[in-house]
């Protein structure tokens, strides 16, 4: 694939810091599985917005998660709840820790390149505590860049972003504007994936094919076709494909739902974390013979008020000047987040995947079919997920309406 899979992890604009509690599974399950489960707990929230939706899980637990090692109180139990994790703050870390450390471990094997990266931005007058930078750098291996808010915030957001560009390999362009003079901190986190199919789709099979993109409206879009032996199974609701990539530690997983009226609804409705290890476990995922269509596609989505979904998703103290407690990251009071915004892209086509998303958190302070074989022909809204394998974590999440 030319272009690479980019995953802009999180950008968060700060002023203060969080902190984790509670208890039970081990770390190397807890953090994969809350990921998941913030997954559906988010597209939830997000699922009645109309067309095409798409947006990184783990892009925005990682800023979340980093934020939230420096609050306390309220505030960093609405985030712990929020992100799904019942272990205690050192588990929660350490599995951060654990699952940056294994992904960024398949960076450049097989013909695919993943990488997460962090970073903190603090204002050059603004006093950190020192615990709180000792434990973004050990647990989330985050650079710590002073720039100059208050004096020159347009020079300090240029610095971000040719950082965050750098880091993405020209994916993620101008992703900060010109923060206000009273921000205090800007905690970024990008993930970059570039991934190659196990199995490349012909370029000469490629033919336009009708997208039904509405029960009354359909487009001409270009189709990808191949016969091969796939993860496939078939339920009652949806036919669920694996399409791998090089390597076979990621892949990308389509859940077309049945052709009728209201299928894609209920699939939305269905979709947890319990339906999602269903859905994709080895034992019902049987490797078949199966003709494939699927659309080559681009999509992006933007939401520029996340906080307030966020917010319904229990996290409230944090936005709320006066009640949020950011102390476990600066001894400066009246800190809370401001805004939250996600942007997310995504490109499928022949070679592969390319895809890229950015979370913002800005924390100021108070001032034509074989029969003998299974046909999956994605010519209908559907579904979709690229999954780390080994751990089970979902990287990205979306549903096409329109190619």
């Amino acid at each position: 694939m030319k272009k690479p899979l980019v995953l802009l992890a999180a950008i968060l604009c700060l002023f203060a810091a969080p902190g984790v509690h509670a208890a039970t599974p081990p770390p190397s399950t807890a953090v994969p599985g809350g990921i998941n489960a913030f997954a559906c707990d988010l597209y939830a929230q997000l699922q009645h917005e109309k067309g095409n939706l798409f947006f990184s899980p783990l892009s925005i637990s990682y800023a979340l998660a980093a934020a939230g090692a420096g609050t306390r109180g309220a505030t960093a139990s609405q985030i712990t709840q929020a992100l799904r994790l019942p272990i205690t703050e050192t588990q929660t870390h350490q599995g951060f820790a654990g699952l940056m450390q294994r992904l960024n471990a398949m960076s450049r094997a097989d013909g695919q390149h993943l990488e997460i990266a962090n970073s903190l931005w603090p204002d050059k007058h603004f006093s950190l505590r020192p615990e709180y930078v000792e434990l973004a750098q050990k647990y989330f291996d985050a650079a710590v860049i002073p720039v100059d808010f208050s004096g020159d915030s347009a020079a300090a957001a240029s610095r971000i972003n040719s950082w965050v560009e750098q880091k993405t390999q020209g994916r993620i362009r101008d992703l900060m504007g010109v923060p206000p003079a009273s921000t205090r901190l800007i905690l970024i986190n990008t993930v970059y994936f570039k991934g190659l199919w196990m199995s490349p789709f012909d370029r000469h099979a490629t033919k336009e094919t009708t997208f039904q993109t509405t029960p009354d409206k359909s487009i001409q879009t270009p189709f990808m076709s191949r016969t091969g032996s796939f993860g496939y199974q078939q339920t009652e609701d949806c036919q669920i494909l694996e399409l791998p990539y090089a390597g076979g530690k990621l892949s990308l997983f389509v859940l077309l739902p049945k052709d009728k009226p209201g299928a894609l609804e209920k699939l939305e409705k269905e979709l947890s974390p319990e339906r999602l290890a269903q859905w994709t476990d080895a034992s019902a995922l049987h490797r078949q013979e199966v003709q494939v269509f699927l659309p080559k596609f681009k999509l992006a989505w933007k939401s520029n008020s996340l906080a307030q979904t966020l917010a319904a998703l229990g996290i409230r103290d944090a936005f709320v000047p006066h009640k949020a407690d950011f102390t476990g990251m600066s001894p400066q009071p009246d800190l809370f987040i401001d805004t939250v915004v996600h942007q997310a892209n995504m490109e499928v086509d022949e070679e592969g995947s390319v895809a890229a998303a950015a979370t913002g958190i800005a924390i100021r302070a108070t001032a034509a079919p074989l029969k003998s074989y299974p046909v999956f022909l994605a010519d209908r809204p559907f579904l979709f997920f690229i999954r780390e394998n080994t751990g089970g974590t979902i990287l990205f999440l979306g549903r096409l309406t329109a190619p």
